[in-house]
């Protein structure tokens, strides 16, 4: 048997051999399916973004940074979700308690083109924002999306966070907050170990479980005996999630609000005890 499988590997034509393996592969035909139903997704989410570019103005409908005047692009990240303020609304309570802290820095770690920090930088007065990204994009972005809403003096764009440049920041003794999200870098930089600092500090992360999938024990382990940890989990958007400022056919609705996620996320919101 093992020999004609070698025999049919090295005769048959590459698409002949997919097909073998999409028919005797559970695994396989499982990941080609779910390829194909993402496919047909983004083609909707697509759609929706045109329509919703003509109907739906440029500020924020929903959400804690509803008012704020949006751009009209987004690094990482589908852009329609943002615009209309469903974006993570899963965090909402947890970004008005961000606010409320009066927090004199927030370190927003993978910051994209600024959705939370420009936003947090409008809402919160007397805070200063570090973002970090990797992205010369993000930068650019960041840096128009502040303008826009006068808010530049206070951001300070650096590139891509280590321990080190953490540790660093940390050392300065701020009253400070993280807001992460690095696509399972979080790993790497929330690390107690290489910056013990974290002990003091609080924590918002979005970890990637199917990068890492223990990263959520591991999370644990490293902060639940010096945090407290609250655990937050992706819900899926309704039609009553829609602001009623926006009028689009409701046949765009929901994949207008469409984050597109590869699979369940969790996020850790990480209150320090000290």
């Amino acid at each position: 048997m093992n020999l004609i499988i070698s025999i049919l590997k090295k005769i048959l034509p590459k698409p002949a051999k997919k097909a073998i393996l999409f028919c005797i592969n559970s695994s396989y035909r499982a990941m080609i399916v779910h390829q194909i139903a993402r496919m047909i997704r983004r083609k909707k989410i697509a759609q929706a973004e045109l329509v919703l570019r003509k109907n739906a103005g440029e500020y924020i409908s929903l959400g804690p940074f509803q008012g704020l005047r949006y751009i009209g692009d987004s690094v990482g990240s589908n852009w329609s979700p943002k615009l209309i303020g469903t974006y993570e609304k899963e965090l909402w309570s947890i970004i008005e308690l961000i606010i409320a802290q009066s927090y004199e820095l927030i370190i927003d770690i993978g910051a994209a083109e600024g959705y939370y920090a420009v936003g947090l930088a409008y809402r919160m007065h007397n805070t200063k924002i570090i973002c970090f990204d990797s992205e010369p994009k993000a930068h650019f972005l960041i840096q128009n999306f502040a303008k826009l809403n006068g808010v530049e003096y206070k951001m300070e764009i650096l590139d891509t966070c280590t321990p080190e440049s953490l540790s660093i920041i940390l050392s300065k003794q701020q009253k400070a907050v993280i807001i992460c999200d690095v696509e399972g870098a979080e790993y790497t930089i929330l690390d107690p170990q290489k910056v013990p600092l974290l002990l003091y500090t609080d924590i918002l992360v979005e970890l990637h479980h199917f990068i890492y999938p223990d990263i959520i024990t591991v999370f644990y382990e490293r902060f639940s005996e010096t945090h407290v940890i609250e655990s937050i989990q992706t819900t899926t958007r309704k039609h009553n999630d829609f602001p009623l400022s926006i009028n689009i056919p409701r046949k765009y609705i929901l994949a207008s609000m469409d984050e597109d996620r590869p699979c369940p996320m969790t996020w850790f919101w990480m209150k320090s005890k000290n």
